[in-house]
């Protein structure tokens, strides 16, 4: 992983200064600043790591938590949609129990709107 960095930062490195000069110039710029990159030592590299290592922690953590806050969110939702299914439910039952087959003419099977109003 930390050659791919490096190499990910030397090409970003040569395109910066390819993007200055024309020719001879642009090709001497690029290699000194390749070899500026390839000059530090392992410890300012390694704390180049540290540095990327502890950004990406952050962010991790940062995702993490809005992540389980929308959990919590969407659990909140589908709670609510639950007992509003439930509350429907009910209240069709109570429909039924009380118009429909409250109001229906035992002799005829028909519903009897005078009742329905009642």
């Amino acid at each position: 992983m930390l050659k791919a960095q490096q190499q990910g930062l030397t090409a970003q490195l040569e395109q910066q200064s390819t993007k200055k000069y024309r020719g001879a110039r642009r090709k001497k710029e690029a290699e000194a600043t390749v070899d500026t990159f390839q000059r530090l030592t392992d410890d300012e590299k390694g704390d180049i790591v540290s540095q990327a290592i502890e950004a990406l922690q952050t962010q991790i953590e940062q995702l993490r938590s809005s992540g389980n806050k929308d959990v919590d969110d969407i659990r909140t939702l589908v709670e609510e949609v639950d007992l509003r299914i439930a509350e429907t439910k009910k209240d069709t039952y109570e429909f039924k129990r009380d118009i429909i087959i409250g109001g229906e003419d035992p002799r005829t099977g028909k519903t009897n709107a005078e009742k329905v109003t009642r």
